[in-house]
């Protein structure tokens, strides 16, 4: 039951934005010149289509340095998980060297 509540907003979501990003682009849709850096010459574009390029820009961003968090702390994870096995054995064999002492 989760599963499909967790869909359903999804969906939802995608929805709302999309009615959002579509009265937006009606509402903005006249041109503007942007000079770019990278160009000699001003492109002329809808100010909609300019903030949407940003926008969504900056999502794709925000999911690659998400992505990249994620897969650096996996690596660190399993650097720790190597390190605790490593200790571990350490410590079963102290206890193991602290028996045969005691006896």
């Amino acid at each position: 039951m989760g599963n499909i509540l967790k869909a359903f907003m999804l969906v939802l979501v995608i929805l709302l934005v999309s009615v959002v990003l579509g009265m937006y682009q009606i509402q903005n849709d006249q041109d503007i010149l942007v000079d770019l850096i990278y160009f000699a010459e001003p492109i002329e574009m809808s100010v909609a289509r300019f903030g949407m390029i940003f926008f969504f820009a900056g999502v794709l961003v925000g999911i690659s340095l998400c992505v990249l968090i994620c897969i650096v702390l996996g690596i660190e994870l399993n650097a720790a998980r190597r390190e605790a096995k490593k200790l571990s054995k350490e410590l079963s064999k102290l206890r193991e060297r602290n028996l045969k002492e005691s006896t």
